[in-house]
């Protein structure tokens, strides 16, 4: 691995130093005299000396320093939302107040990656300002200047000193020169409504040259750490790699588009490396990676010979092994094992399997990090007791899980924005006319969805089951309580309301074999 020490030199180790100094004396003067000296450092040392470690203190925190000044209203909230392969949950984290003008978080970072920061004010009336990107390292410190004075100049006002600081430069501005914090939000848009595979390319390449044309001016004219540029260099390959795989996989999954694609589609895949050791801290590699083995890689019939795999999430755990074995070495087939599991562990109860591979991580960092989380994540378990709710379906009728006191319950949460749940919706009332003499009962709750869309798609689809709304802060208890992480999600609770499966399978031949054996227990006991 070419990615070298992260050794805080020069006026930097006094910076660290002092910061330490920070949470045991809690002195705004200490905390004033870090802000002075970080952001006093000499740009071009910082670019020379701070590169990007190979000996992180992985599953780590990085701590965030922001001093703002001329804050006419004071009733505001700077939140840190950071989305990563190893990140649990698609949640902001907010900074407390420990001084004068002076903010502070410290920010779980399992590995080094971007985060996005929002100011959030009181007043509703000015809403969320998006300030933009940072980049955190596990185990270092990261310093921030505000002017609050105009928000319109916010951005411009930002300064920054750590080890990070000229890449969260080079982010800011990025996002000034092109007015936006995010492009794969344009980029969503014209993979959804782009008439033709060949329009949705041609907008997507002409964004991605964007990027990169930006980029390569901007290190012509400023100085950036050798790490930065090489891990920002391959941040833009490789997203627009995985955008490409991604979208033209959900045009044809998802949006059941019937397209050509045309000669050469995937020919910038000749200018790109599978298994690229630069890239091991990218976290758009990683979803590369994942989009790649989606779309061209299919485990050999050879392969197949005496396994017999017991559901579909075992087959992707022992494709997931082939398929790094085919294609990665080292610490980055690793880290790709540990993320596809960890992402599977979030979404599907697949502990079971979790524990029969992780023996072909070698890294012990990884395999502890992996086993770590499946022991003591948050999960309904075999047992649980239920969470309730308390919802109502279209014609204001209220229900409860004491409703169906007695019953089986099928839970099943969607959203309209999800194509895979309007497949289930299409199909629901043949799974449901299967038991209708039985005692279960499907119950749909449906959430982030406008009340007029919900009541359009029931009457689209007529299910014949239980169909209730959740709004206000609905969505959010019961993705917490059920452990939601995507959608459809399901789980079967038995006659008594005890969890028998949270993230059970969909309507299928597997989930009817496990309802009737629960069925036929319960009226032997």
């Amino acid at each position: 691995m070419e990615l070298e020490l992260l050794c805080p030199r020069g006026n930097n180790s006094i910076t660290f130093a002092l910061a330490k100094n920070i949470i045991i004396m809690k002195s705004f003067l200490f905390v004033s005299v870090i802000i002075i000296l970080g952001l006093s450092c000499n740009r071009k040392q910082e670019a020379k000396q701070s590169v990007l470690p190979n000996s992180f203190q992985f599953d780590s925190y990085s701590k965030v320093y922001v001093k703002y000044t001329n804050a006419a209203d004071t009733n505001f909230a700077i939140l840190a939302h950071g989305w990563n392969i190893f990140a649990e949950n698609d949640k902001s984290t907010s900074f407390h107040r420990i001084g004068k003008n002076l903010l502070f978080d410290s920010i779980l970072t399992i590995y080094p990656h971007p985060v996005d920061l929002n100011i959030v004010w009181g007043n509703r009336f000015f809403g969320i300002c998006k300030l933009g990107n940072i980049f955190l390292i596990p185990g270092d410190s990261l310093f921030i200047e505000i002017d609050l004075a105009d928000s319109a100049n916010f951005k411009r006002s930002m300064k920054f000193s750590g080890n990070a600081a000229l890449l969260c430069e080079y982010y800011n501005q990025k996002d000034l020169h092109f007015n936006t914090t995010d492009f794969n939000g344009p980029k969503a848009m014209a993979c959804n409504f782009a008439t033709t595979y060949i329009e949705y390319r041609k907008i997507e390449d002409t964004l991605v040259a964007k990027e990169f044309a930006f980029f390569n001016q901007y290190i012509k004219k400023h100085e950036l750490p050798n790490w930065a540029i090489q891990y920002e260099l391959n941040d833009l390959k490789y997203n627009s790699a995985f955008g490409i795989l991604n979208s033209t996989l959900y045009r044809q999954k998802m949006l059941f588009l019937d397209e050509e694609l045309f000669d050469g589609c995937y020919d910038f895949l000749d200018t790109i490396n599978i298994y690229e050791p630069k890239a091991i801290f990218g976290s758009y590699y990683y979803t590369f990676l994942r989009e790649y083995k989606s779309a061209f890689y299919k485990l050999p019939e050879s392969l197949y010979v005496d396994r017999n795999f017991e559901n579909r999430y075992e087959y992707e755990f022992y494709s997931d092994v082939c398929f790094a074995d085919s294609f990665l070495e080292g610490e980055i087939k690793d880290i790709y094992l540990c993320s596809r599991w960890f992402s599977l562990a979030q979404r599907r109860n697949v502990e079971s399997q979790i524990q029969s591979y992780i023996q072909y991580i070698k890294t012990p960092k990884y395999a502890d990090f992996l086993t770590n989380y499946i022991e003591t994540k948050y999960r309904l378990n075999e047992g649980d007791k239920a969470p309730s709710f308390y919802l109502k379906d279209s014609t204001g009728n209220a229900y409860s899980l004491r409703s169906f006191k007695g019953k089986f319950i099928y839970l099943f949460f969607w959203n309209s924005g999800c194509k895979p749940c309007l497949k289930v919706l299409e199909r629901l009332n043949s799974f449901i006319d299967e038991f209708k003499n039985e005692d279960i009962v499907v119950v749909t709750i449906n959430s982030d969805t406008k009340e007029e869309v919900w009541k359009y798609i029931l009457k689209k689809y007529n299910p014949e089951s239980i169909n209730l709304w959740s709004k206000g802060n609905w969505p959010n208890i019961l993705g917490d309580s059920y452990d939601i992480h995507s959608h459809p999600h399901f789980c079967l609770i038995d006659n008594n309301g005890l969890v028998i499966i949270n993230k059970c399978e969909r309507p299928g031949a597997g989930i009817k074999e496990l309802i009737r054996m629960e069925l036929e227990a319960a009226q032997n006991d």
